[in-house]
């Protein structure tokens, strides 16, 4: 994955999830993974190769998060590799505190939870979670959605980690997914 394409993925979700909702609560079949919204979660948007959820609905006008905190995005790529989100992490100046293999429904997967700095009044400090599910060309960006200056973006994402878990938890596979 091109570091471009990473970096334009870690932003995607903040700009999906201040555009506006879809989708309340509840069980969501997408592609071949079933998972369960926790209570006020909301499909943001669903494009074929990417599913967007948050914990609240994005404001009326665009930039405006409204009243979601963090966000979870679920993008298709071919052989995901975890090597690229430490990759990253290192160039951006960032620092990883979990770094370890797991399994969702007895699938194999890596997981890396880091913190990025911020760049200046537009990029506050945050705090993300990436998991990837290479046999299923899956990866799952879990992460804090702050206000442009707002100095606690990864405070953010540690008061939702519960029903960040709690949705990850959630996961189950059906038969891969055939285009």
């Amino acid at each position: 994955m091109s570091r471009l394409r990473t970096i334009a993925a870690v932003l995607c979700l903040v700009v999906v999830a201040a555009c506006g909702g879809g989708a309340t609560s509840g069980q969501i079949a997408w592609r071949d993974v079933d998972l369960t919204l926790p209570d006020g979660w909301v499909v943001i948007d669903d494009i074929g190769t990417a599913l967007y959820v948050a914990n609240g609905e994005g404001g009326e006008e665009e930039g405006d998060p409204g009243d979601l905190t963090v966000g979870l995005q679920f993008t298709v790529e071919d052989t995901p590799s975890i090597d690229d989100w430490r990759e990253l992490v290192a160039e951006r100046g960032g620092e990883v505190e979990l770094d370890t293999s797991t399994t969702l429904d007895g699938v194999p997967a890596s997981v890396l939870q880091f913190t990025l700095p911020g760049s200046g009044d537009f990029v506050p400090d945050t705090r993300e979670r990436v998991l990837t599910v290479p046999s299923r060309d899956l990866v799952i960006l879990a992460q804090a959605v702050p206000l442009r200056g707002q100095p606690d973006g990864g405070q953010l994402f540690l008061d939702d980690l519960d029903e960040i878990e709690q949705l990850i938890d959630s996961i189950s596979f059906g038969a891969p997914f055939e285009e």
